[in-house]
């Protein structure tokens, strides 16, 4: 079990390093996904991005919610901040070509015919939120719902900070 986050010691600096770790244990989850050789698999293909989505809400939540009642408007400031960049992150992962087609990749696989279950569900999410972030548009149209997308993502965070 992780030790527990000592809220009492945050500061704007270990908000900002929290999303900072985050991020970049994702990324290293997801590079190693995309440099798979050979078969994919559930393990080596779906695992990783479920593991790297996970990494990033564990970043997300130390500072999300202190966002909004820290007393310091640093951390108030920071939090904002790791929000809109892990939710910019999260969005943007569907979005990336190499993960689109390392995960088409495997839901063609005969393994990957015959998930049951839960394993079988979180196989067709993946592939419909894939199709959602625009895989199956020309480049403009996938280059405006990206920015769109990440516009909406400010907005979102900007309004739950003023909201709280």
């Amino acid at each position: 079990m992780p030790d527990r986050y000592d809220y009492a010691a945050m500061t704007a600096e270990t908000v900002r390093q929290a999303a900072d770790d985050g991020i970049a244990e994702a990324e290293r989850l997801v590079d190693g996904m995309i440099a798979v050789a050979g078969p994919r698999t559930f393990e080596n293909t779906v695992v990783p991005l479920l593991d790297a989505s996970e990494a990033v809400w564990q970043a997300d939540g130390r500072g999300a919610f202190i966002g909004l009642v820290h007393p310091d408007a640093g951390v108030r400031a920071a939090a904002t901040e790791a929000e809109q960049r892990t939710e910019k992150w999260r969005s943007g992962l569907a979005k990336r070509d190499d993960v689109a087609a390392a995960a088409r990749s495997y839901a063609d696989t005969e393994d990957a015919a015959k998930l049951t279950g839960a394993r079988r569900r979180i196989l067709e999410l993946l592939v419909r939120d894939l199709r959602r972030a625009g895989h199956e548009l020309d480049r403009g149209a996938r280059e405006e719902l990206a920015a769109l997308d990440a516009r909406m993502i400010e907005l979102a965070a900007v309004f739950g900070h003023n909201l709280g």
